[in-house]
C-alpha cells in the first residue's frame, strides 16, 4: 500500500491544510481497513451516548453511518421561525479536538452571541463529527460521509425548531461541508454565506506535496480522488431554488486561495446556480477568518436586504465570476 512521502513545510499550515496532510496519509495507508473504519464510525453513534432526547445534540443517520452531533442554540424563542445555522472549520491534526464546553467559548469569541443579540436572530452552532463533543472521527473529514451527516443534521434542526427560513453559514472547512451538503441534495438554506472554503481539497493536498518536491504517485492521487469529496463534479446534486449563495474570500488568503473561490463560483454559474462572489479583507489580518461578518451578512440576507447591503457588511467588492 503506497503512502504519501513525509513532508515538512517551512510555514505553519492552517486548520484545514494541516488536517489535509493527515487525511492524505490516512487515506493512502488505511484503504484496506475502510470497512472496519466505517463499522467503528457506526458503532460510535449516539443512542448509547445520551443523544436521544437531548436539546444539545441531534442524532443523525446517513446511509450506514450514525453520529450524535453537538449543537448550541443562541437566542431561540418559540415565536421565531428563522435562524442561522453555522458550521465551523477543521481542527489541526496536532491539536486536541475541542470539547463541548469549548463550544460556549467559541460562541462568544466568534461573535455568534453578539450577532444573535444585535440582529435579533437565533444562531445554531453545529459541531461536525468529532468536534465540540460530537461523536465520530474528525480524521474522516471532507468525505461524502461527513457531508451527508451534516446535511441530515441541518434537515433535522429545521424540523425540530420549525424553521421557515434558514441561513447556512460556514467558515473554512465548514464552508466546504455546507456546499458539500447542498451538493448531496440538501433542500434547506434560503441564504448561504460561505467564507474561505476549500473546494478542490484533493488537488490542493497533492499540490502541497509537489511544491515541497515530494512527488505523489498516480495511485496516491487516485486514492485521494476516490475518498475526498469533489465539489466541482458534484454540482448537479444542488437543488435549483431561489436561495442566495455568497462566496467570500480574501486575495491574501494562504490557506484557501482566492482563486479557488473564483473557480468554484465559475463552476456554479456554468451549472446554472447564481452566486455572488465577494472579495474582502479578513478583519483580523489572517486573510482567512470572516465568521462575525458572515453571521451578520446572513442575518441581513434573511431579512431580505439586497446584495449591496451584504457586500457592505464585508466592506468588500462584488466580483463577477
Amino acid at each position: 500500500m503506497p503512502i504519501l512521502p513525509n513532508m515538512r513545510l517551512p510555514f505553519a499550515l492552517p486548520t484545514w491544510a494541516r488536517g489535509l496532510l493527515l487525511v492524505s496519509v490516512m487515506l493512502a495507508t488505511t484503504l484496506a481497513a475502510e470497512g472496519c473504519a466505517r463499522a467503528e464510525d457506526t458503532q460510535s453513534s449516539a443512542g448509547t451516548n445520551g443523544c436521544s432526547g437531548s436539546e444539545a445534540t441531534v442524532f443523525v443517520e446517513y446511509k450506514i453511518w450514525a453520529e450524535c452531533l453537538s449543537l448550541l442554540v443562541i437566542g431561540r424563542s418559540e415565536e421565531v421561525h428563522t435562524a442561522i445555522i453555522f458550521v465551523g472549520g477543521d481542527v489541526p491534526a496536532d491539536r486536541q479536538p475541542p470539547t463541548l464546553e469549548m463550544l460556549h467559548t467559541f460562541a462568544e469569541r466568534s461573535g455568534a452571541i453578539s450577532v444573535s443579540r444585535d440582529e435579533h436572530m437565533p444562531v445554531i452552532i453545529l459541531g461536525r463529527p468529532g468536534l465540540y463533543g460530537s461523536t465520530g472521527n474528525h480524521q474522516y473529514r471532507h468525505r461524502p460521509m461527513e457531508y451527508g451527516l451534516v446535511a441530515r443534521a441541518i434537515e433535522l434542526l429545521v424540523q425540530r425548531f420549525e424553521l421557515v427560513r434558514v441561513a447556512l453559514v460556514g467558515h473554512s472547512g465548514g464552508s466546504s461541508a455546507i456546499m458539500g451538503a447542498l451538493s448531496l441534495g440538501a433542500k434547506e438554506g434560503d441564504c448561504v454565506v460561505v467564507a474561505s472554503g476549500n473546494y478542490a481539497i484533493a488537488y490542493t493536498t497533492v499540490r502541497k506535496y509537489e511544491n515541497a518536491a515530494k512527488p505523489v504517485s498516480g495511485e496516491q492521487k487516485q486514492a485521494l480522488q476516490r475518498h475526498i469529496f469533489n465539489h466541482h463534479t458534484s454540482l448537479t446534486g444542488i437543488i435549483h431554488s431561489p436561495r442566495r449563495i455568497f462566496l467570500v474570500g480574501d486575495i491574501t488568503d494562504q490557506f484557501a486561495p482566492f482563486l479557488q473561490q473564483v473557480r468554484y463560483a465559475e463552476s456554479l454559474e456554468t451549472a446554472g446556480y447564481p452566486v455572488r462572489l465577494i472579495e474582502a479583507t479578513a478583519p483580523n489580518g489572517d486573510g482567512h477568518t470572516f465568521i462575525n461578518m458572515s453571521l451578520e451578512a446572513a442575518a441581513h440576507c434573511l431579512k431580505g436586504e439586497d446584495d449591496a447591503r451584504i457586500v457592505r457588511v464585508f466592506e468588500g467588492v462584488l466580483r463577477i465570476p
